[in-house]
């Protein structure tokens, strides 16, 4: 019988990925366990979920030297999806007992999306 060719024979593949992520909150949250770059506009994780309280100074934004402000929250914001859809298999999103803080409706406020 003849032989196979070294070149044919099986050998894993061994490689490493790298990823890159703009907006970090749910790759970090997701538990990824892949080597990567995050870049993150703001000074903070959390992306489109960090509440600021500023307000844009200028309602129509005709004033081009204005300080723009990103945000897209308001206070009482709450959350359009329920909590056992926004979580994941390693990391749920439960809710904390004990802890007064805690929200405990099945659409959260913002602030508890953050934690």
């Amino acid at each position: 019988m003849p032989s196979i060719p070294r070149s044919l024979t099986y050998r894993p593949l061994m490689f490493r990925r790298y990823i890159t992520v703009i907006g970090s909150w749910r790759w970090h949250r997701s538990g990824c366990r892949s080597s990567g770059v995050v870049f993150e506009r703001g000074a903070s994780v959390g992306g489109t979920w960090v509440y600021t309280p500023a307000i844009d100074p200028e309602r129509f934004g005709l004033d081009s030297n204005r300080k723009v402000v990103h945000s897209i929250l308001y206070d009482g914001l709450r959350t359009n999806l329920p909590r056992e859809c926004m979580g994941f298999s390693n990391y749920a999103f439960v809710t904390v007992t004990g802890n007064s803080n805690d929200d405990l409706r099945r659409l959260p406020r913002h602030h508890a999306v953050l934690r």
